[in-house]
């Protein structure tokens, strides 16, 4: 491994403690760290987090048998430098895109200028929380 491989699998997104609620219940907290984050919007609705232009994929959620466990109403805490950006309500989903292995993190915000919000803090390091609501 060479050291540019190194470098971008470093700036992959990385799942931090994460918190089960029961089989009935959604996901408590989803938490992710991004050294470098990156943020895109798709069809002017969905917001699609990442870092390194690598989106958060499902597959950072393993112990989650069913998506839909995953899926639905969460506050969005984004913090960077030790800051806190926003706290929000967003709708939490497991978007597909034909070109991609797995699903990937995605979220609709009630609050309108929050992409570009999100987007003055691309480069940087940003954890997301996402807390069941």
């Amino acid at each position: 491994m060479n050291h540019e491989q190194i470098a971008t699998i470093s700036n992959r997104p990385k799942a931090l403690a994460t918190a089960i609620g029961s089989r009935d219940t959604l996901l408590q907290t989803m938490s992710f760290d991004c050294p470098s984050f990156s943020v895109m919007m798709e069809d002017e609705v969905l917001i699609v987090p990442g870092s390194g232009n690598y989106p958060i994929f499902s597959t950072l959620v393993p112990h989650v048998s069913d998506l839909d466990d995953a899926t639905g109403e969460y506050f969005l805490r984004a913090s960077t430098e030790g800051s806190t950006i926003c706290k929000l309500p967003v709708t939490v989903l497991w978007a597909t895109d034909d070109l991609l292995p797995d699903r990937l993190l995605a979220f609709i915000a009630y609050e309108p200028k929050l992409f570009e919000t999100l987007s003055m803090h691309r480069g940087k390091a940003m954890s997301l929380t996402f807390t069941a609501s």
